[in-house]
């Protein structure tokens, strides 16, 4: 369905893509993180301006990857965002002279969706126009409803008459990349005291937390078929359930819960090395100021006994 206008993207009909897209991690950490500086700058979320920027990435075939992103500036007349279209151009040609491989596929705006001018005058007036005839528009509600617990991003894909349609997109990286993003993502807690490996371990708990979840609607609806009280089961469900089943690792309980007991040995035998480390190092310590307090005190007692003698 082509639409003139997106007020609220996450209400707006998904359709089946023309032009296929994959979107990197890391292009959502940025329009996050320009955001976020938004908020801060303004000091109030209600009154930050909007992150507006382009997307970078290829196109190949009818398939676009957007791989980064960078932030442009603009001006607003009226409802009408006015991208400075020179500072679009210099950013662009500053990044193909690092990235040649890489062009304008699209923009970002953080919101609810877009207005129509937002589609006439910059999806359509700038990025069709000038850069991509397959541009794709990215929205990023930063401020979703509560009780929604899908990624508040969504990809809108160009169509005829100045029109845009909301498409499903797949994340897409490599292992470089995830551990890269992971970094950038990391907060210092070394003035709160705790480890690196606190917070990745609640991360973890988190993720393991929320598999079980997932899990547990799945085996519920499997029993639910088994008993009969569902009498018209999807089958197309069925059969993606048991696609993940086939995909899982064969091997007996026992195997697997001998292999988890040695990790678990291993890791346990790490953390009592750290600490013994740590406590040997401590006593060392002791020990030189110990050696350092005793050689003082029998230095001072060796010249009380040469002032005796002389008198």
């Amino acid at each position: 369905m082509s639409l003139q206008e997106v007020p609220n993207a996450a209400a707006a009909p998904e359709v089946e893509p023309t032009t296929p897209v994959a979107l990197h991690p890391l292009v959502i950490v940025n329009i996050t993180d320009h955001y976020t500086r938004n908020v801060m700058a303004s000091k109030d979320a209600s009154k930050a301006t909007r992150a507006v920027g382009a997307l970078l990435g290829q196109q190949s075939g009818r398939k676009v990857e957007i791989f980064t992103s960078f932030e442009l500036l603009y001006t607003v007349k009226g409802d009408t965002v006015v991208i400075d279209e020179a500072f679009l151009k210099e950013r662009r040609d500053s990044f193909l002279a690092v990235f040649p491989d890489y062009d304008v596929v699209g923009w970002y705006t953080t919101g609810k969706g877009l207005s129509a001018g937002d589609i006439a005058a910059v999806h359509h007036g700038v990025f069709v126009s000038q850069h991509n005839e397959s541009a794709v528009a990215v929205v990023l509600d930063a401020q979703p409803e509560a009780k929604s617990k899908n990624l508040p991003v969504y990809a809108l894909e160009t169509r005829a008459n100045k029109s845009v349609a909301k498409v499903p997109f797949t994340v897409e990286s490599e292992e470089s990349e995830r551990i890269g993003v992971d970094a950038a993502m990391k907060v210092d807690f070394a003035s709160s005291g705790e480890t690196g490996l606190e917070p990745a371990a609640m991360r973890l708990r988190s993720a393991v937390d929320m598999l079980q979840e997932r899990i547990a609607v799945v085996v519920a609806y499997l029993e639910a078929v088994e008993s009969g009280k569902i009498a018209n089961p999807d089958y197309e469900l069925l059969r993606r359930i048991a696609d993940v089943v086939n995909q899982l690792p064969t091997g007996d309980a026992p195997q697997l819960v001998s292999a988890m007991r040695s990790d678990t040995r291993d890791a346990l035998l790490i953390a009592f090395l750290g600490v013994v480390s740590k406590g040997s190092a401590l006593l060392s310590h002791i020990a030189a100021d110990s050696a350092i307090l005793r050689d003082g005190a029998v230095g001072k007692k060796g010249q009380r006994l040469q002032m005796l003698q002389a008198l």
